[in-house]
């Protein structure tokens, strides 16, 4: 028999050919768990497929005070005037962010003390919230509020009127304490989804006014359904910036983003991954640790079957020019 041909180099050859299969669906594995990663919407967006608008309801307008403390925190004042278009049963959503992208980074927002001021008898309000978005619920049945650490107490339930129509003005305020992040040059970046895509209602006008104590350097804003955001206007100033827009068709959203200059505003410190980034982290980490395992355990398998070589013929032990194995 000659050197190579042997019924041994051929199971050789097929557990080789094995092992390369195993370590390439391996690597497969592990660059798609990579590539998936843990994601999420840009700049605190919530990015959903646009809906229907709600019921005949919309926002005839949305005018917003955005203020920056020197401390880094972010206060938002909000009154939204709702055009109504039907009775109360049918209830209103107002939802805001809590989690998004800052400077490359996924994080919590630290979205906190989300109440309604004024709720234009627009009763029962809940606020529930979740690790994506804190939602404002106006009007429907009486539900019972969610509690949540970052929500503040909702108001009591009030009687619903019987009908609801016409032009009603809604109070918000809610604050966020991660919003800011880092720039060269000790500059300070703002990037708020004011409006996430993906809402029921429509928008027909919205102004807001960004304030901080340092000034704002420059100021942008664009609005639309994602991925294809046109511009909006945006004025900076010495002290504030003001933005226009609309109108916003239901499912539309809008983006405002400021950089404020050295000194206007402290950057919270990094506080490390949020929840879902841990999560997946450790599950690249399983799973690279199962792959390794597998493996291991093929590797020993592949060595338990391999034929142990026969003894080689007497006088030819050491002669690499004969068939050692007969």
């Amino acid at each position: 028999m000659g050197a190579g041909t042997g019924p041994g180099v051929a199971a050789g050859r097929a557990r080789r050919r094995a092992g390369w299969v195993v370590r390439a669906a391996a690597v497969c594995a592990v660059a798609l768990l990579a590539a998936a990663g843990p994601g999420a919407p840009a700049a605190g967006a919530v990015e959903r497929a646009p809906g229907p608008a709600a019921a005949g309801h919309a926002v005839a307008r949305l005018d917003v005070d955005i203020t920056v403390t020197e401390e880094g925190a972010v206060r938002v004042r909000e009154e939204v005037t709702l055009r109504l278009g039907g009775p109360s049963a049918r209830p209103v959503r107002r939802e805001i962010p809590a989690r998004g992208r800052v400077g490359g980074q996924v994080r919590p927002l630290g979205l906190t003390g989300v109440r309604v001021a004024d709720d234009a008898g627009l009763g029962p309000v809940a606020v529930t919230a979740t690790a994506a978005a804190t939602t404002v619920r106006l009007g429907g049945a009486p539900t019972a509020p969610t509690a949540s650490p970052t929500a503040a107490p909702a108001l009591a339930p009030t009687a619903a009127p019987t009908d609801a129509r016409g032009p009603r003005t809604v109070v918000l305020h809610y604050r966020y304490d991660r919003l800011l992040s880092a720039l060269p040059g000790g500059r300070t970046r703002l990037e708020h989804a004011l409006w996430p895509t993906g809402g029921t209602l429509p928008v027909d006008r919205v102004r807001a006014r960004l304030g901080a104590a340092g000034g704002v350097a420059a100021a942008e804003c664009r609005a639309g359904a994602p991925g294809a955001r046109r511009p909006c206007a945006a004025e900076p100033g010495d002290q504030r910036a003001e933005f226009t827009a609309g109108p916003l068709r239901a499912g539309e959203g809008l983006l405002l983003a400021a950089t404020l200059p050295p000194g206007a505003a402290a950057v919270p410190g990094d506080r490390g991954a949020d929840a879902p980034t841990v999560v997946w982290m450790v599950g690249v980490g399983a799973a690279v640790f199962a792959i390794l395992l597998m493996l291991a355990v093929a590797e020993r398998r592949a060595g338990a079957a391999r034929p142990a070589p026969r003894r080689a013929r007497r006088g030819f032990a050491d002669d690499e020019r004969f068939d050692r194995y007969g």
